[in-house]
């Protein structure tokens, strides 16, 4: 958006002012999950984030906490899960972060897990086991 600043310089000889407007314009970042955000225990996922600018450092957390490895200086940082387990369900963000500015975006993952056999048995029959 745009930011207005307003400067004022005052001495014996008068009052002087001035006003600047400065376009900020925000870096775009995306976080997405291959093949998909929800998926079946056991599967393989990638958690992608891309940036729009090069020159930007890169990280993953989960809970706060940084996860995978970061990366300085390119536009996308790729976080693969081989074999996803419920533990892995969860909100992650891409942080992504250069001097004093900083974007993130995020993801949640969620984590089917099917029925084991004596579930399945035991809702079919109507029982609890």
């Amino acid at each position: 958006g745009k930011m207005t600043f307003s400067c004022r310089a005052k001495n014996s000889y008068g009052i002087a002012r001035r006003t600047f407007i400065i376009n900020v314009r925000d870096v775009n970042i995306t976080a997405i999950i291959v093949p998909a955000s929800t998926v079946a225990a056991g599967a393989k996922i990638r958690l992608r984030c891309i940036v729009e600018r090069n020159g930007y450092s890169m990280r993953w957390e989960r809970n706060q906490l940084v996860i995978g490895q970061s990366t300085t200086g390119n536009k996308n940082l790729t976080l693969i899960i081989s074999n996803v387990t419920p533990s892995n369900e969860g909100k992650y963000e891409c942080i992504a972060w250069r001097n004093n500015c900083a974007v993130k975006s995020s993801v949640f993952l969620n984590v089917e897990v099917p029925p084991s056999n004596a579930l399945v048995f035991s809702l079919i029959a109507g029982r609890n086991v």
